[in-house]
């Protein structure tokens, strides 16, 4: 996907939300997804991308420090 490009709000829900289902689980997806999109209000789909993403790789050093 072009990271200039945005998507509507309901395309970008529903990719957050499959991302974070692929790479949070036993977290749900939705809630995840639901996190990002609050703390990135009014934000474009690049700067939600990024923070999903950023999301993700806090998530993997927590888990390979063994606290998750």
């Amino acid at each position: 996907m072009d990271s200039s490009s945005d998507l509507p709000l309901e395309e970008t829900r529903l990719w957050l939300t499959d991302y974070a289902h692929r790479r949070f689980a036993p977290i749900p997806g939705s809630a995840v997804a639901q996190h990002v999109l609050s703390v990135t209000e009014g934000a474009d789909f690049p700067v939600r991308r990024a923070a999903i993403e950023a999301l993700h790789r806090r998530m993997q050093n927590i888990e390979s420090d063994g606290l998750f």
